[in-house]
Order: C-alpha cells, then sequence, then structure tokens
C-alpha cells in the first residue's frame, strides 16, 4: 500500500489547518509514492517547518521498484511524518500480516487489546477498510483507539 502524491499534500494541508502530533498509527505497511527531495519541496511550499529526519527510511515495496524505476528513492510514512514533526518512535502501523513487519500485529476486525484504547492521536487508513468483511468491528477499533480530539483519516478508494 502507499500513499499517492495527492495524498501527501493532502496530509500536509491538513498538517499545515489542524497540526498533526503523535502518536499516528496507520492501517498497514505505508510506502510514499515520492522521495525525501519531493516532500522537502512540498514543506517549503507549504509554508511548513522543516524537520529533518535523522535517518531516511525507504520505501518497503519491492515489487514498485520493478515498475518504477524512481521508487528506489520514494520514502517509507515513518521518514513522512518525521518530516512533519512526528518521530520515530510516535509512528505506528498495524497490520494482520507479518510480513512487513508491523508496530502492531493485529487483525482489525477483532477487538484491539485496551493498550491501545485513547491512544493515538492521529489515525489513517488509505487502503484497508475496502479489503475488510467486518467493516462495523474495524470502526469500532478505530473509536476505541483514537483519542478524544484525536483525527482520522480515510483515504478510500471508491468507484462509481
Amino acid at each position: 500500500m502507499g500513499l499517492t502524491s495527492h495524498n501527501l499534500k493532502y496530509l500536509l494541508s491538513i498538517a499545515q489547518k489542524y497540526g498533526i502530533e503523535g502518536p499516528v498509527l496507520t492501517f498497514g505497511n505505508q510506502d510514499c509514492y515520492a522521495t525525501k527531495d519531493n516532500i522537502i519541496q512540498w514543506l517549503k511550499k507549504a509554508g511548513l517547518p522543516l524537520k529533518i529526519p535523522k535517518e531516511i527510511h525507504l520505501s518497503t515495496s519491492k515489487s514498485l521498484s520493478q515498475i518504477n524505476k524512481k521508487a528506489v528513492d520514494y520514502i517509507h510514512a515513518k521518514t513522512f511524518f518525521e518530516f512533519i514533526g512526528i518521530p520515530v518512535s510516535d509512528y505506528y502501523d498495524i497490520d494482520k500480516f507479518d510480513f512487513d513487519h508491523p508496530a502492531i500485529m493485529h487483525d482489525l476486525e477483532q477487538p484491539i487489546d485496551q493498550k491501545y484504547h485513547n491512544f493515538f492521536n492521529f489515525v489513517l487508513d488509505s487502503g484497508t477498510l475496502e479489503h475488510i468483511f467486518d467493516i462495523k468491528a474495524v470502526m469500532s477499533n478505530i473509536v476505541r483507539i483514537t483519542k478524544p480530539g484525536g483525527y482520522v483519516l480515510q483515504l478510500i478508494p471508491a468507484q462509481n
């Protein structure tokens, strides 16, 4: 899964208008379809403070670079969020499958561990909900894990 340039620019506009604070949770492994130079350029254009990460985490998608040669320089979402002030220690991803080594291994259709209740200030779903059978269970988990006053952004593909 990945965040397109349009998604990333939209996230920057949200950061500019409302601010984004951690902890942040993304559903699934999120690569960014942009380089660090793209992000720096967009941050400057948006007038947002520039926080250069200590380490640039690159995209983990091996197949993407086979399709697009520029993708070898694409960054991971944890680096994107670090650019806007969220330290890596406040970035989490959640997934049912272990192959992307998520911070939280969990099936979102099952009740989530209570230690994550009211934990996240920003929850991002950019391509998971449309793969879920029990949407009610996932939405209940989203309500549980989001802090009061926190934000949930769902960038769900739709057609027709």
